[in-house]
């Protein structure tokens, strides 16, 4: 061959490398572009598939995975999907594409007319194909898809187009992989969403319930107190009514008694006797029918009612005893007012029956959104733990507890061996609770 001819042959050969090596980077590049575009599974195989038929110049693909031992069908181009669903299972090992599944390379019939034998491909044949490619697609040296790309007249691939088809198929194996873990991912998100969602959903039931049972426990406590300071009145109405009349009766009898007899008479010191027990005993009554009695009798409010009661508690108790008001006082409902003004009560009977105090100190704040009351001793303490145990000892902080939650109050009790007890109420004051601005009495 001459050396013009040779040089003008090498040139040809060269341009088609180039022009091979051109429309291979394109493809790759777009390839990658329309990968780029979307993570979706589905969409990425079908953008990838459109990709390699339009550099091939072929009419119809089908994507297959690889699952196990057999190919499952995930989308195609250029054929009716009737004719997908009428294409039997493929496993590996078997038909073209199952052979270049099973062993890695591309399998290629350049045209199924030429073939003798007519049982070979018979779904390719039923469907017209002439020409026929299947593609494997790996990942990590492992196949895990088939593109079996096919045209309607016969077809020559060029060893460029064989090269770059298995450079493209290393590339779109990558992109499967990467579209197969998103789709993955997608889908773990998808069930744990769907897992929280009907966690949350079962929480917010568990929720509700919860509150209702909450609400009713604090309705229950509300008309159990309600019916206690019922009693609470009736008895010291009965016993204001009845014990302390009869009692007065007996101090006039015995008053009376005693000016039928000399002072020089055996009885005279007897009758002196019973009548200051009477009269003792007739000082207890009215101390205990006002104790029983809800709020301080002239309605002035918790306040006067619990300075009235600290008055009478300090004489009883020779305990020193003060009452502080912080901030601008705020009239609360009736039964708030009578819960603060039982939880001291019940808290100073505690400070006399076990702290062996000589001082405690009654503050309430109003400076807040919430009233802060708080009762102080500096006595001998005791141990908190044992009183969340319903221990009788300790039915007295239950009752206070009880008493707090009815009206939706928080009861907090501190105490230190030999250093006092704190105890604690914080009372949510809403604005339409509030009836009268006091002027402050601090």
């Amino acid at each position: 061959m001459p050396q013009a001819e040779f040089d003008s042959s090498e040139r040809d050969q060269t341009g088609l490398e180039l022009e091979m090596v051109e429309k291979q980077c394109y493809a790759m590049s777009a390839i990658a572009q329309a990968v780029s575009r979307s993570l979706d599974f589905d969409e990425t195989l079908d953008l990838v598939l459109g990709k390699v038929l339009e550099l091939m110049k072929l009419d119809v693909g089908v994507v297959s995975l690889v699952d196990g031992d057999r190919l499952i069908q995930r989308v195609h181009r250029g054929v009716s999907s009737d004719a997908i669903a009428n294409r039997c299972e493929v496993y590996l090992r078997e038909c073209l594409c199952g052979s270049a599944a099973a062993s890695g390379g591309l399998m290629v019939i350049n045209d199924l007319a030429e073939m003798k034998y007519d049982g070979v491909l018979p779904w390719c044949r039923a469907n017209g194909f002439r020409a026929v490619f299947s593609l494997p697609v790996k990942s990590k040296n492992r196949t895990v898809a088939v593109l079996h790309l096919a045209s309607r007249t016969p077809r020559d691939i060029t060893p460029y187009e064989w090269h770059s088809l298995t450079s493209i198929g290393h590339q779109i194996g990558v992109t499967i992989e990467r579209a197969r873990m998103y789709s993955e991912i997608n889908g773990l998100n998808e069930r744990l969403r769907q897992r929280v969602e009907t966690q949350t959903r079962r929480l917010e039931v568990a929720r509700t319930e919860i509150a209702e049972k909450a609400r009713r426990l604090q309705q229950l406590l509300t008309e159990t107190i309600s019916v206690q300071e019922k009693e609470r009145t009736r008895i010291a109405y009965d016993m204001h009514d009845r014990a302390a009349q009869l009692i007065v009766g007996a101090l006039y009898q015995i008053q009376a008694g005693r000016e039928c007899v000399t002072r020089e008479s055996e009885a005279d010191p007897n009758l002196r006797n019973a009548q200051t027990l009477l009269k003792e005993l007739e000082t207890e009554i009215r101390a205990t029918i006002h104790d029983l009695q809800p709020l301080h009798p002239n309605g002035l409010g918790l306040v006067p009612a619990l300075r009235n009661y600290t008055d009478r508690f300090r004489e009883a108790s020779d305990l020193h005893c003060t009452v502080t008001v912080l901030g601008r006082e705020s009239r609360l409902q009736h039964d708030t007012e009578v819960t603060v003004y039982r939880i001291v009560q019940e808290a100073l009977h505690n400070v006399v029956r076990h702290a062996d105090a000589t001082r405690v100190d009654i503050a309430l704040d109003f400076r807040g959104t919430n009233m802060l009351v708080s009762v102080n001793d500096d006595g001998c303490g005791f141990d908190t733990e044992g009183a969340h145990r319903q221990n009788p000892q300790h039915l007295g902080i239950i009752s206070m507890r009880e008493r707090a939650l009815s009206v939706g109050s928080e009861l907090r009790i501190l105490s230190l061996r030999e250093r006092g007890t704190a105890v604690m109420l914080s009372v949510n004051i809403p604005e339409q609770q509030l009836s009268v601005r006091m002027t402050d009495v601090g």
